[in-house]
């Protein structure tokens, strides 16, 4: 995840850095915890529900990688 992440940074600009990971890391713990909490079989929506957003948003990174590599940027993707 530490490479993903890495790669990432290579390729965004600083201004499409997020200043919100913090906050939704502690959100993603809070959610799963409340879902669970209040509803046991919420764990399991909020599971699929979460599993689809982060399959949608992975093939967003890739085919964002994708095109940086078209272009010729991302000289440590293409190392790798």
């Amino acid at each position: 995840e530490q490479g993903h992440l890495d790669l990432l940074e290579e390729v965004l600009d600083v201004e499409e850095h997020s200043a919100m990971l913090p906050a939704w890391r502690v959100s993603g713990i809070a959610l799963g915890f409340a879902s669970t909490f209040f509803c046991p079989r919420g764990m399991y929506l909020t599971t699929e529900a979460v599993e689809s957003f982060v399959e949608e948003h992975y093939g967003y990174q890739i085919r964002r990688l994708t095109d940086e590599i078209a272009r010729g940027g991302g000289k440590k993707i293409r190392s790798e």
